[in-house]
């Protein structure tokens, strides 16, 4: 090469990264271009510096905006780097980092991750951990989790990327400066708004000293800082601040540029704030076109204008543009939804919605509040909810359909190891430490939790179904109608935040107004009229559940309601307020001190108590009935088939139980069932072709089994849950508990029905020392699974928000040893705070040795998530409070209610509260015979044993039920419940013991009811 050509390559390629440097992109262009021309004639098209300007000319049209021109350049550089310097080169890693990051800026995340994580382990393991190169590609990786909503990835590495540039380059430089705004920004999105301020302030003053007021990423700072002012209601500051910003990005970038429009849009942004609605507008309008012409319509930037846009609309009252627009909104981020699940973790998936919860707001809140009389709008807003709700649920299912239904057999043992994965996770989280140190157990708990997430990631890429907005298109108001029996009504409940889009936040007005409760009416006979029912305030609703809840289940507690609170409507609700005087958590029966007395904390939940006052819980249930339901008959019309999907605390609710104004209750009048969301109807009727298992019945576990008889537990050393926890006033948190104070006493109900049960199916029993947890984990969809056990549910305590929700592991073990296995913060996993008690757990929790088979003796929610119950019809759970667990808004009950139908099973069966032991048995045997000898639809057999045991008679019990033997085994040996087991066979022949709710009201039938088909 002469010296002419090589000066003329020199000047082209210096000018460029001059201009670059300096953020005058279209400057540089021309210079670009002719760099690359020079290298490529000169050179070839695969020599390094030939490559070098192909890379630097796609990462220019990257910045400049023109993605379409950027990405064709940025895969064939990748391509011919792979191919001539190798996989492992450090250009390649730089390579794969711009195409990434053109894929991140265009909102393709499940193509820029991938990309990402491999140039980082490139530059880790060939320039390593201090190199600038690699705390890039931590930089990149973070950007992509945080727009995905994963803050707790995202922190540690941008936090890594700090301290590498910081020690590398120094506190000047503009990585740093970078890696400082980044910081700023996730803490901002995390609601840190002190901590994000001055990471804010020393990236801007680094970057004016360094690369000057007018450049582009000094424009960047400018934004985000007025962003944070903004947010935080300094306007004045932000309105300055923004100007600039948007000055510099016109001169630099010009005004078809992405950033310019950020900076258009956070100006409306801010003057709607203010009230200015005539300075906002054409703000968000030049940067919606920008947004539209430059990043499509599919773009999350698109989004963010359309929703804006429409916001402005509402408050100046043009309701019916802002529908259009934020339609439009929702019907993007549903395709963007689409693509997460295509390729995240569960946890991924679940951080990436909460980034839409504002959008469901805001739509219900524009129809409820401004277009409830438009029926368009109203069927729009429950094709949303239909499309929204329950939907990390929908995707597990997808998935698991999908591979246990035989779609894809090569994708068995990954989902196989995903399976005993959680269930390892699950298992030594609640081990606590082993022979190993606290260190090594974090560790250890740390790199499962990791596997996990890629083997979950792994597994939605290769699984097309995992892609729901395909599904979920489809999923909408006609197509749920069409599925609504003839008689039938179904009623989707919503619980939304209100958005008031006339307040004004520089005026010190809330834009955000409390909670709510929506319900939609679908007939079956006329599903084109959907009527939209707004039910009131959330908070007073919720507090009036957990009263009427409280007053049922808790008969010493004998305050009329409005000795509770003198204006229940308006009080605001805090967490259930009768945690610590209930029962206790795993009570079919009562529970023991250890001085071998009986105790109660407040009344057994045996067979024989007397029926607690109806004047007093009436009280809080016709209420709920006059805010609830009333409003609900004026539509129902003379439907009286109901399918209920709650949401928010009322899932919580069995509605049965409410009492009318017509005398009796709702039971007496309608027939109800519940779905986790209307869409689930379409799932129902399907037929795989498979034949399922024998049915399985698994009852009175010995809770004491020991592999070794000298381990084995004292039975006379009865703490008994129930004494443990009406003593303690701290309630049913999962950190209170003394693993050397919980024990699980035995339920001699739960034998008899058991074996009543499997005689009408024909089976045999798991009962005793059968009953164990390895066993139940490997069936295989038997067509009937009924457990008779106790049941647990642990409520949930607040998580210091300065510790790592993921780190399973981080509690102090050596401050108390009794603390170890049920005291972990990993049980603030919803999934671990609820579960049966099986064989072994007593021996377990008082550090024996239970048979390996046993393992713990808790099945947790997480465990039932791995069973295989594709082909399983019903699964009944006879044990206290089943169907609790953390509700989560539009997600359901996170708990055993949420994981038996995410393991396959079609219909579910389970209790609301402690149900009583002996009543339980008579309900479960009379349940049975409604499905194998009437033939009843399921929910209708769970009715019908419901009424029945309300009205039954102790004549009708005394031969079946109260005869010697029969009280022999209910009592087993416990001379209390003998004595009043006794009592109540004294009783007069139509003495009806089980009038109560307490009894019968517990149990609620969620999924298909169709009746089943014969058992063999």
């Amino acid at each position: 090469m002469n010296d002419e050509l090589q000066n003329q390559i020199d000047k082209a390629y210096n000018t460029f990264s001059k201009l670059y440097q300096q953020g005058r992109y279209e400057e540089a262009l021309p210079y670009a271009s002719q760099f690359y021309e020079l290298c490529r004639q000169s050179f070839g098209d695969e020599h390094p510096n030939t490559l070098t300007g192909h890379n630097n000319l796609g990462a220019l049209y990257r910045e400049m905006g023109d993605y379409a021109r950027a990405e064709p350049l940025l895969q064939q550089v990748l391509k011919i780097s792979q191919a001539v310097l190798g996989e492992q080169h450090p250009d390649t890693a730089n390579s794969l980092n711009n195409l990434a990051a053109l894929y991140n800026a265009m909102g393709d995340y499940r193509r820029a991750e991938p990309l990402f994580q491999q140039a980082l382990k490139i530059c880790q393991t060939v320039l390593g951990a201090q190199h600038p190169d690699t705390a890039g590609s931590l930089n990149y990786l973070a950007m992509l989790y945080q727009a995905m909503g994963d803050y707790t990835r995202a922190e540690p590495l941008y936090q890594q990327a700090l301290k590498v540039y910081q020690t590398v380059l120094g506190d000047q430089h503009p990585d740093t400066a970078g890696s400082l705004n980044n910081l700023a920004m996730l803490h901002q999105d995390m609601g840190n708004y002190t901590r994000a301020e001055p990471l804010y302030r020393q990236a801007l003053k680094i970057r004016q000293d360094v690369i000057g007021d007018q450049h582009p990423e000094t424009a960047t700072s400018l934004h985000n800082l007025a962003g944070l002012y903004q947010t935080i209601g300094n306007y004045t500051q932000a309105e300055q601040l923004l100007q600039q910003a948007l000055e510099i990005y016109q001169a630099v970038l010009g005004d078809q540029h992405p950033n310019t429009a950020g900076s258009l849009n956070t100006l409306g942004v801010l003057y709607a704030k203010m009230g200015d609605y005539a300075r906002a507008e054409p703000f968000y309008q030049q940067a919606l076109k920008i947004r539209q012409d430059v990043l499509g319509n599919q773009h999350t930037d698109t989004t963010d204008s359309l929703s804006n846009l429409a916001t402005l609309y509402v408050a100046t009252d043009r309701f019916d543009l802002a529908l259009r627009l934020i339609t439009q909104a929702c019907t993007i981020e549903n395709h963007m939804i689409g693509q997460i699940f295509s390729f995240a973790s569960e946890t991924q998936r679940s951080a990436y919605l909460k980034k839409f919860q504002t959008s469901l707001s805001v739509f219900l809140s524009l129809v409820d509040v401004h277009l409830a009389d438009n029926a368009d709008a109203v069927s729009s807003a429950l094709n949303l909810v239909l499309q929204r709700k329950a939907v990390l649920a929908e995707a597990l299912a997808s998935q698991r359909d999908a591979v246990l239904g035989g779609q894809y057999p090569e994708l068995q043992s990954q989902f196989k190891k995903l399976s005993l994965l959680r269930m390892q996770i699950a298992q030594k989280t609640l081990a606590g430490l082993g022979k190993e140190n606290l260190e090594t157990h974090r560790k250890l708990l740390a790199q499962w939790n990791t596997e996990k997430e890629q083997l979950e990631s792994e597994l939605a890429r290769k699984i097309p179904e995992m892609r729901l907005d395909e599904k979920l298109g489809t999923s909408g108001l006609q197509a749920v109608a069409t599925k609504i029996s003839a008689s039938g009504t179904l009623i989707e409940f919503v619980r939304f935040d209100v958005f008031d889009f006339k307040a004004i936040p520089a005026k010190g007005e809330s834009q955000w107004q409390p909670a709510r409760y929506l319900a939609f009416i679908i007939p079956a006979s006329d599903p084109e009229t959907v009527k939209m029912i707004d039910l009131g305030e959330a908070a007073p609703i919720d507090h009036l559940i957990a009263e009427f809840r409280s007053q049922i289940t808790d008969p010493s507690d004998q305050r009329g309601f409005d000795q509770f609170s003198s204006s229940p409507l308006s009080a605001v609700v805090a967490d259930e307020p009768t945690q610590s005087k209930k029962t206790g958590l795993f009570s079919r029966w009562f529970g023991r001190n250890k001085t071998n007395q009986a105790s109660r904390s407040h009344r057994d939940l045996g067979a024989v108590q007397q029926p607690l006052s109806n004047e007093i819980h009436e009280q809080a249930g016709y209420k709920l009935y006059e805010l609830l339901f009333m409003p609900l008959q004026k539509v129902l019309g003379e439907n009286t088939r109901l399918l209920l999907s709650p949401d928010g605390d009322l899932t919580r609710l069995p509605f049965e139980v409410l009492p009318t104004n017509a005398g009796g209750r709702l039971i007496d009048h309608y027939d109800i069932s519940y779905l986790a969301v209307g869409r689930d109807l379409l799932r129902f009727g399907e037929k795989s072709g498979r034949e399922p298992a024998a049915p399985l019945v698994l009852a009175d576990p010995d809770f004491d089994l020991s592999s070794s008889p000298s381990l084995a537990v004292d039975q006379n050393n009865d703490t008994g849950l129930n004494t443990l926890l009406s003593e303690r006033s701290t309630g049913r948190y999962s950190r209170d508990f003394n693993r050397a104070d919980l024990h699980f006493g035995q339920l001699p109900g739960t034998r008899l029905e058991g074996e009543r049960v499997a005689d009408l199916l024909a089976v045999k029993p798991w009962t005793d020392v059968t009953a164990l947890e390895s066993d139940l984990k490997n069936i295989r969809s038997p067509v009937i699974l009924h457990l008779a056990t106790h049941g647990f549910f642990l409520e949930d305590q607040k998580n210091d928000p300065n510790q790592d929700s993921r780190d399973l592991g981080s509690i102090d073990w050596s401050s108390n040893d009794n603390l170890q296995r049920l005291n972990t913060r990993g049980l603030e996993n919803p999934l671990l705070r609820s579960g049966l008690a099986l064989a072994g757990v007593n021996t377990w929790l008082t550090h024996g040795n239970p048979p390996e088979a046993a393992e713990d003796g808790l099945l947790t929610a997480e465990d039932v998530t791995g069973l295989n119950l594709l082909d399983t019809e019903l699964v009944v759970l006879s044990a206290c409070e089943t169907g609790l667990g953390e509700v989560q808004v539009g997600e359901g009950v996170l708990g055993l209610r949420r994981s038996f139908i995410l393991a396959g099973a079609k219909t579910l069966i389970m209790s609301l509260w402690k149900v009583p032991d002996l009543a339980t048995a008579i309900l479960m045997e009379r349940l049975y015979q409604n499905l194998l000898k009437k033939h009843l639809p399921r929910d209708q057999a769970l009715r019908e044993a419901q009424r029945y045991l309300s009205q039954v008679t102790v004549g009708e019990i005394r031969k079946d039920w109260l005869n010697k033997q029969t009280l022999k085994k209910l009592s087993a040996g416990n001379q209390d419940a003998e004595k009043e087991l006794k009592q109540l066979a004294k009783k007069p022949n139509n003495h009806q013991p089980f009038q109560h709710p307490l009894y019968w009201g517990a149990f609620i039938c969620q999924g298909d009811t169709e009746p089943l088909l014969t058992i063999s």
